[in-house]
């Protein structure tokens, strides 16, 4: 570690660091109502310095965007972070626990990125550093994977990448982009994808008292779903990766009515994620799909099934050793004094929203502090068990230093002869 990254380790404030994400969790955000973070967001990164932009997305929607320009020959890291939280994770209002841990609602995925970003642009700063190419910063709206279907509209629904892919569309094009999804301190060089599909069944609607004169489509949709189930072993088997399992999940089912119970319901309807290769061929997958439909179509054509796609979002992958994961690889060890450790399959089988900025030739990387179980040491945990949405204070410490130490890094300005 050379003078210069010690003068910039030297400027973290912890307190600075806890009391930024507290902020944060308590500005609450679902999808669709981002614009209290955003607002919170433009404001402490402009009182850095940096230049602040709302980015309407569509009404009452915008991305965030604080830039520190450097020189235009050099190249430009984004960190990048989604402002939306899903929902009904983990307790509305930030908690201090036991072990230096905080809790709510948006804490590791992924409001506790922010603050390490705002950090690591404080610590250069405060540092006199003189970067040799442009510092970005993006806070966007709609990333949680959710999709307007059927009764399901509006701006709520609207996520799955929303933000992020108007924010490439309309001219951000960087070199390097940083992610501080809850990796558990991890170094992740690809995503998953993932196609959402509506499957149903059609059936024929009689009072229970006659249902022998009808055709049950719930009952339909049983016979169906474990099919779906064991699907998933065949769709592993036929696309296989050595790192990534993309995984097949039934994750909701609307049937009949309610208030009446009485009658049989004449459609079904389950929904399914498909997580995708980040190479996947998106039609071969649905021709297996719909080859999946069709036997099952054949074998009993009371069932009526249908599937229809109502979202697709890409996956990425980016080679293991590239600059990039190198750079924070590199970084993290010198930080903590080891190796970081390597993401698992089941990590590797998220969405993030990378594949917009790596279908433009940027170098991604996902890298945040949360992840890491309160319960085992070390483990990898997406959620806490008590409290859902948990992230450690000292891992808010890490990933500032890491983050900061790998711009000055990758943008550092030469020296001069």
């Amino acid at each position: 570690m050379d003078e210069l990254e010690r003068r910039v380790l030297a400027g973290l404030d912890r307190d600075a660091l806890s009391e930024m994400t507290r902020d944060l969790i308590e500005l609450p955000s679902p999808t669709g109502s981002e614009g209290p973070v955003g607002d919170y967001l433009a404001g402490r990164f402009a009182a850095l310095g940096l230049d602040v932009e709302l980015q309407e997305v569509e009404p009452g929607r915008s991305n965030v965007l604080a830039r520190r320009p450097g020189p235009a020959s050099g190249p430009s890291v984004l960190l990048l972070g989604h402002m939306d939280s899903a929902p009904g994770i983990g307790r509305p209002s930030a908690q201090l626990l036991e072990g230096g841990w905080l809790a709510g609602l948006g804490a590791s995925n992924m409001k506790s990125a922010f603050p390490c970003y705002w950090m690591a642009a404080r610590m250069l700063d405060q540092a006199g550093v003189r970067l040799g190419g442009e510092l970005l910063v993006a806070g966007v709206v709609g990333e949680i994977e959710r999709a307007p279907v059927g009764a399901y509209q509006g701006a709520g629904m609207r996520g799955s990448g929303h933000g992020a892919r108007y924010l490439a569309s309309h001219g951000l094009m960087p070199d390097f982009v940083i992610n501080g999804e809850p990796t558990g301190l991890r170094v992740q060089t690809a995503n998953c994808g993932y196609m959402f599909v509506r499957l149903t069944t059609r059936g024929v609607t009689q009072h229970s008292a006659y249902r022998r004169h009808g055709v049950d489509a719930i009952a339909s949709m049983e016979r169906v779903l474990p099919r779906i189930r064991a699907w998933e072993g065949e769709y592993q088997r036929r696309f296989p990766h050595p790192r990534i399992r993309p995984t097949v999940n039934v994750g909701a089912i609307e049937a009949g009515s309610p208030p009446t119970p009485s009658l049989v319901a004449n459609r079904c309807d389950a929904y399914v994620n498909v997580m995708l290769l980040p190479d996947a061929d998106v039609r071969a997958v649905r021709r297996e799909l719909d080859g999946l439909v069709a036997e099952l179509n054949a074998a009993d054509p009371s069932l009526r099934l249908e599937a229809s796609v109502y979202m697709v979002g890409r996956g990425y992958e980016l080679e293991h050793d590239a600059e990039l994961p190198r750079e924070v690889r590199s970084v993290h060890t010198l930080v903590t004094g080891a190796d970081p450790v390597e993401p698992d399959a089941e990590r590797y089988g998220v969405s993030s929203d990378n594949w917009v900025f790596a279908d433009l030739g940027a170098q991604g990387i996902t890298y945040g502090p949360a992840g890491i179980s309160r319960i085992e040491p070390g483990a990898y945990a997406a959620y806490d068990p008590e409290f859902g949405e948990v992230v450690r204070i000292d891992d808010l410490v890490t990933a500032a230093s890491v983050y900061a130490l790998t711009i000055l890094r990758l943008l550092r300005e030469p020296a001069s002869d």
